[in-house]
């Protein structure tokens, strides 16, 4: 039987990313990267002009005040990586949220368009583009 993550030691040296660490699930064992892994772990910023998501850190941005224009990072090499962006101004507002992308990158195919007032996306990165999920 498994070692429970409660009892395991403290680690003292901070993680690289390029860590591997086995995943099993329904008896099957899938290598995953630590980077992988902690990009589920990232923040979520609240942001009121435009501004470029960071494929590092951000996971999440809530766009309030204005109508203003989030920019994907490049979608090579993050495959898997996720982003939230909610549009979190006012029905009243009428502030919609344009979302734009690195180069010719598209979103479910297609060419970047609007977010409007109280709503989100969430886009996936298949290594080459983003894909709405």
């Amino acid at each position: 039987m498994g070692v429970k993550i409660s009892a395991l030691a403290s680690a003292t040296t901070p993680l690289a990313g390029t860590e591997i660490a086995p995943i099993v699930q329904s008896g099957t064992t899938v290598s995953v990267s630590v980077r992988n892994i902690a990009s589920s772990f990232s923040t979520t910023v609240t942001k009121t002009a435009n501004y470029t998501l960071v494929s590092t850190t951000d996971f999440a941005v809530i766009c309030t005040n204005a109508a203003f224009t989030i920019t994907l990072p490049t979608a090579v090499g993050i495959q898997g990586r996720q982003f939230v962006i909610k549009n979190g101004n006012t029905l009243a507002s009428g502030y919609a949220i344009t979302l734009a992308t690195n180069s010719s990158q598209t979103i479910d195919s297609a060419v970047p368009g609007t977010i409007l007032p109280l709503n989100s996306i969430t886009v996936i990165s298949d290594n080459a583009n983003w894909w709405i999920i």
